[in-house]
């Protein structure tokens, strides 16, 4: 198995003819069903069993989260939640915050697992286009949420290449993602540009 691979010229008012960069390509998304079923093929737990347990880790990892605490998972890494707001003075020029809300989970994976990786074998896959069928709603929310990360701006064009859509493809879904609040649309139509909400 090899993670998949392709070259792409930047955008952008910094791009030149000359330069690439290469970006992995996602081969799909694992639901929490379909990886309950690999665990219990690997383990003497059963398939529900997994699940319980995953939904309960995940429901514990988003108190200690809302706690403002640290997730530290051994062997997988570190969780831990990043914030934005609005920072505005009162009449007496005091710092005052507003709008505060959690921006996203920051994600810093440990030594261990980057070890176990070491050995990871890589194929380039030129990006044809493929079927809009074959991209889940959580592939389209999470090349979205990676790549609007940390304030971040992406066209649509970049949005397209990383999931192998056509132009028009890639427009009416991030379309649909705007409308759900999850993005949010930068620029005029000639120009427009995306940002994780």
């Amino acid at each position: 198995m090899s993670i998949y691979y392709d070259f792409y010229r930047p955008t952008g008012r910094f791009s030149d003819d000359e330069s690439y960069y290469v970006r992995a390509l996602t081969r799909e998304v694992k639901t929490t069903a379909e990886l309950s079923e690999i665990i219990q093929a690997r383990t003497t737990a059963t398939t529900s069993d997994v699940k319980v347990v995953l939904d309960a880790l995940c429901a514990t990892m988003s108190e200690e989260l809302l706690r403002g605490n640290h997730v530290q998972i051994d062997g997988l890494g570190t969780f831990g939640a990043s914030m934005r707001g609005d920072v505005v003075r009162d009449k007496l020029g005091r710092l005052q915050l507003r709008n505060a809300r959690v921006h996203h989970v920051r994600f810093h994976p440990s030594n261990a697992l980057m070890q176990r990786l070491v050995d990871a074998r890589f194929a380039r896959q030129p990006h044809g286009h493929r079927p809009a069928q074959e991209v889940s709603r959580e592939m389209l929310i999470e090349t979205a949420q990676r790549l609007g990360s940390d304030g971040a701006f992406f066209t649509t064009s970049e949005y397209a290449s990383e999931l192998r859509l056509t132009l028009s493809t890639a427009r009416r879904r991030l379309k649909g993602l705007v409308a759900e609040g999850l993005l949010t649309q930068f620029g005029t139509r000639g120009r427009t540009f995306f940002r994780w909400a």
